[in-house]
């Protein structure tokens, strides 16, 4: 993946990983790669970490559901966060349903560990427990 082809490094901006539409040139300063690109990039060209964006799931259930209109009668709340529930009952006019987890979530998210080298990486996981 060539560097200027099909991404930039804004450098004034504390290197910003930008992308490249290939057919246009231009940048396309709001879109991130999938698959966890976007954030090894930023790693590799010491930018700050985003989380991965998941807008395209979100723009196809809009897509998907519009085969169903006027068959929907109610949706869970698993789709995505407030923001989204509203706009799909506005678009839809359906209910929505909470659906409760089978497992509790015993997970904790801490904050990431960035070193330059391993024995660094494995001094902030210690200290970090």
């Amino acid at each position: 993946m060539p560097i200027e082809e099909d991404f930039i490094i804004e450098e004034d901006k504390n290197n910003v990983v930008v992308n490249i539409d290939k057919d246009t040139g231009v940048e396309q300063g709001n879109m991130q790669f999938s698959l966890g690109l976007q954030q090894f990039l930023q790693l590799r060209f010491c930018s700050k970490m985003t989380p991965e964006s998941h807008k395209c799931v979100f723009m196809s259930n809009l897509l998907s559901f519009q085969k169903y209109l006027g068959n929907i009668y109610g949706i869970s709340r698993t789709l995505g966060d407030k923001a989204e529930i509203d706009l799909l009952g506005e678009k839809y006019h359906v209910e929505f349903f909470g659906v409760p987890q089978h497992k509790l979530n015993k997970g904790v998210e801490k904050q990431p560990v960035i070193q330059p080298c391993d024995e660094k990486w494995l001094a902030g996981i210690t200290e970090a427990a």
